[in-house]
């Protein structure tokens, strides 16, 4: 088990490469700076999906500023699951569970983008397939507020809300970068090793979703944990022990 254990460590250390997992061109393009307010009326949020399993770093997010008496205002931006993957149903929309919080004062000044980025200190895993949402709330007052910009071109799924009802859709796409390290799709706690911590997670996963719960162990994206999952489960532990995942 020790000789496996250190050949785990090895094969989930020669994975730990930063790589970026959501990109979008820089703002302006033909209609200049522009972009949705974030205040105590509004919130915001951008969708990415990882095409991998990966451990999250950081965030980079545009933001220009409303208030041109020399004020930051204050953002909160968190990292959410959708609630489409975890509810069910067709409506893709930030899931209200929050995997990791940050809180930011805009450096803009006035209608000068500036690009910000946040840390992720828990690292939480993104699984491959999986929607994402990065939202940003603020209890700003209008034209004293932060203003998220789009970017310049390109494609991407912007959703705003106002008065509590998300709605949006394709169009064009928020500034929004993600980077995170590439990490084993059977590592449930992403601490870069799969071991039997994980298999109790699986079993646990797998035994709630045989009685209609939890999706954690579903690889393939089937609505349940099945023996197609397991295969994948056990594929990944071994490729793991044997130097690569």
């Amino acid at each position: 088990m020790k000789r496996a254990a250190c050949a785990v460590v090895l094969a989930c250390s020669s994975l730990c490469v930063a790589d970026v997992l959501h990109d979008t061109d820089a703002p302006g393009g033909a209609l200049g700076f522009w972009g949705p307010d974030v205040f105590d009326a509004q919130s915001v949020a951008a969708r990415f999906a990882p095409s991998g399993s990966y451990t999250l770093d950081r965030v980079g997010v545009y933001f220009m500023n409303n208030d041109f008496g020399g004020g930051h205002p204050s953002v909160t931006l968190t990292l959410q699951t959708d609630a489409s993957d975890e509810f069910g149903g067709g409506v893709s929309v930030p899931s209200g569970t929050v995997l990791e919080t940050w809180q930011i004062n805009v450096a803009a000044v006035g209608w000068q983008p500036v690009q910000q980025f946040v840390n992720s200190s828990s690292h939480p895993l993104l699984r491959s397939g999986r929607k994402y949402w990065v939202v940003a709330e603020s209890s700003a007052e209008a034209q004293e507020n932060g203003v998220w910009n789009f970017a310049a071109t390109g494609s991407g799924y912007t959703a705003t809300t106002d008065f509590g009802e998300w709605s949006g859709g394709a169009s064009a796409a928020l500034c929004l970068r993600v980077e995170g390290t590439g990490a084993c799709p059977a590592d449930f706690d992403g601490n870069g090793e799969v071991e039997p911590t994980d298999i109790a997670v699986f079993i646990q996963a797998w035994l709630a979703s045989v009685a209609g719960g939890t999706l954690e162990g579903d690889f393939d994206g089937s609505g349940t944990v099945d023996p197609v999952d397991i295969a994948a489960f056990i594929q990944a532990w071994l490729q793991a022990v044997q130097g690569g995942c």
